[in-house]
């Protein structure tokens, strides 16, 4: 009984590591991306004009959700 906790314990984190690895990268690579920085300049002008989420939580849903076929 006790190995098998162990073995529920270490897949419920090794399931989310990958995920949050791409989550990680991919917000990342948005925040230096050319979109990003024309949005972030548009934003001096008028702070609503920052159209481009690069929040790490955004991915990490998207890849929960390509990961459930969802």
């Amino acid at each position: 009984m006790k190995g098998l906790l162990i073995i529920l314990i270490v897949l419920l984190g090794a399931i989310p590591a990958p995920l949050a690895w791409n989550a990680w990268n991919n917000a990342h690579q948005c925040e230096r991306s050319l979109a990003k920085e024309a949005s972030g300049k548009l934003a001096q002008i008028l702070p609503e004009l920052d159209l481009v989420d690069c929040s790490f939580g955004r991915y990490y849903k998207a890849e929960w959700q390509d990961l459930l076929g969802g």
